[in-house]
């Protein structure tokens, strides 16, 4: 059993979850393999229907690609259904008020940045769909750490390695807890 007695996943000295173990490994890429494709398949009507919404909404793209960074430090573009409106960063830095609240929150608390299928798409996490495919492109999993922005990253100091040990997850501990 792992030093932590309660039969949790541990980091490895090789950077690996679940005591460095190959087959653990493998049987997790394989269930995430086996999900994301399924969740795919089975979300396709809803992630069409969401794209029809945004666009009709107004202009701009349907998926959104925001900055994380992946397993090694690596830095790749997680995909997303939009939810705000185009430019939302300019606006973001064009009024202090909300930069100060965000830099401080990692998010507004009522950002008015957010359409309105965006706020219906983030209550459901709708807009979080198009990750799966993510997933099967090996740079994120079902189950891991929070995705983060490469800036945000220096919030962890040394334990920010320990972060980027694994790939981030669609869902994880910050999710089910609130």
């Amino acid at each position: 059993m792992p030093e932590g007695g309660g039969g949790e996943a541990t980091l490895a000295a090789g950077g690996a979850i679940g005591g460095g173990s190959a087959g653990y490994a493998l049987a997790k890429r394989a269930i995430d393999l086996l999900g994301a494709a399924a969740a795919l398949l089975l979300a396709s009507p809803v992630l069409a229907l969401c794209a029809v919404l945004i666009r009709r909404e107004g202009p701009g793209p349907v998926i959104h690609r925001r900055r994380v960074v992946g397993r090694g430090g690596r830095e790749f573009d997680a995909f997303k259904l939009r939810t705000m409106v185009v430019d939302a960063d300019r606006i973001l830095a064009a009024n202090p008020e909300w930069l100060a609240q965000y830099q401080r929150n990692v998010k507004l608390r009522q950002d008015p940045r957010v359409t309105r299928v965006g706020r219906v798409l983030r209550r459901y996490s709708l807009d979080e769909l198009p990750q799966f495919a993510n997933v099967l492109r090996g740079e994120m999993s079902l189950v891991g750490p929070r995705m983060l922005h490469p800036s945000e990253l220096e919030r962890f100091g040394d334990a920010a390695a320990e972060v980027v040990a694994v790939r981030p997850g669609i869902t994880g501990l910050w999710q089910v807890s609130g």
